[in-house]
């Protein structure tokens, strides 16, 4: 499998010592939690009304304290992952561990703060049948460990999608606090495909993000500059505090894409990464080289969707748009001609920054002053206003 794992060799390491010494029972606790690492099973913290009263700590979160002494427990998601380890198969054979790929992408996620839940579902492909979707919570604390992630596992829906309902009380750590969201997938050949976003809770309650945050290091690590849309040159990127060629993590929010490039102005080699976080650049062969990017809403389609039209009064041709960035380009596809709208009718759930440049760039006009700047029209971005996906009501810009 290529894991590995550590834990000290200790003469009182035996069955018959456990809960009699303190370090004996905490070594064997964490020979067990260590040898889960090697069995491939990531940490993850008890759910903390759900779980913690009845089942007491998860052994890949702090179990390795309590083993011995208190309740200790393997989570539901990590007996999925043991599931389809090699080691627990009831006979030999078969193929383990081989290539494989997976392709994860969010459609929902909803919060209700009447009920106290955060419902989230979305849809995957992969190269082998993937019998579980597994969800880690993970807080952004100051010592930057994953200990603390909450965990929901659920079985697959026909094999390409997942639902899970979470209840926020089971959430130990809120307040207000930046989080990342993992979504693994177990495959049948016993590998794990990860995809993460960023959010945060806010005085308690889940919100979606539209803050880019990069890190000079992988796996957010060293400094940190936060942006939020629009695009960036070389010299606009070193004016908010990030040295050229210094980025090696970013962290996306749900519901965004960034294009990074090599060069200045927009230029150069190009990645993509939509809608999700990446740890380390070294991933994508764009370690160290970030010099420019464009931070945008991910394109989606919802219920909400943005109306514009070529006249004045609502005339013309109309162009329906949803979530997401548009360059001139974009807007061109769409139907949309350069320079030639001159209303538009705006959900209440949704935001529309236009510009009168492409790329995002030059004068910004809220839709409220559109009224001033008829027929400029060369980028825009939608965006959901709220902390959920879905809402409706309209409010409309004549012209």
């Amino acid at each position: 499998m290529g894991q590995n794992c550590f834990a000290v060799d200790h003469a009182g390491l035996s069955v018959a010592n456990l809960g009699n010494a303190s370090q004996v029972s905490t070594l064997m606790g964490g020979m067990l939690h260590e040898l889960g690492h090697g069995l491939n099973l990531p940490h993850d913290e008890e759910k903390y009304t759900s779980e913690k009263p009845s089942l007491g700590t998860s052994l890949m979160g702090s179990g390795n304290s309590t083993f011995g002494y208190s309740a200790t427990f393997l989570s539901y998601g990590d007996c999925a992952i043991l599931d389809k380890n090699e080691v627990f198969q009831p006979a030999s054979g078969g193929t383990f561990y081989t290539s494989s790929s997976a392709n994860i992408v969010l459609k929902q996620f909803d919060v209700n703060t009447t009920a106290g839940t955060i419902t989230i579902s979305g849809k995957y492909t992969s190269s082998h049948t993937a019998p579980h979707a597994l969800l880690y919570f993970d807080p952004v604390t100051a010592n930057n460990t994953d200990h603390n992630s909450v965990q929901w596992a659920v079985p697959a829906i026909n094999n390409d999608s997942f639902r899970v309902v979470c209840n926020i009380n089971d959430f130990r750590i809120k307040g207000t606090i930046d989080y990342n969201l993992n979504i693994r997938l177990i495959l049948a050949n016993g590998n794990l495909h990860t995809k993460s976003y960023a959010f945060k809770f806010v005085n308690d309650i889940p919100q979606i993000v539209d803050t880019l945050v990069l890190y000079q290091n992988c796996s957010y690590g060293g400094y940190k500059v936060s942006l939020p849309f629009g695009s960036y040159t070389t010299a606009e990127l070193v004016a908010k505090g990030l040295t050229d060629n210094d980025a090696s993590s970013v962290s996306l929010p749900i519901g965004t894409t960034a294009i990074l490039f090599d060069g200045d102005n927009f230029s150069g080699t190009t990645v993509t990464l939509a809608d999700g976080s990446s740890s380390c650049l070294q991933s994508n062969a764009f370690n160290d080289k970030l010099s420019s990017l464009i931070f945008v809403p991910a394109k989606s389609s919802t219920s909400s969707t943005v109306n514009f039209y070529k006249h004045c009064s609502y005339g013309g041709y109309n162009i329906t748009l949803g979530i997401g960035g548009y360059t001139t380009a974009d807007l061109v596809a769409a139907g949309i001609t350069n320079n030639d709208i001159s209303s538009l009718k705006v959900p209440a759930d949704l935001k529309v920054t236009l510009y009168d440049d492409d790329n995002y760039r030059g004068l910004l006009i809220p839709p409220p002053a559109l009224l001033m700047y008829p027929a400029f029209l060369q980028a825009l971005m939608i965006k959901p206003v709220l902390s959920s996906f879905q809402k409706n009501s309209i409010n409309q810009r004549a012209c």
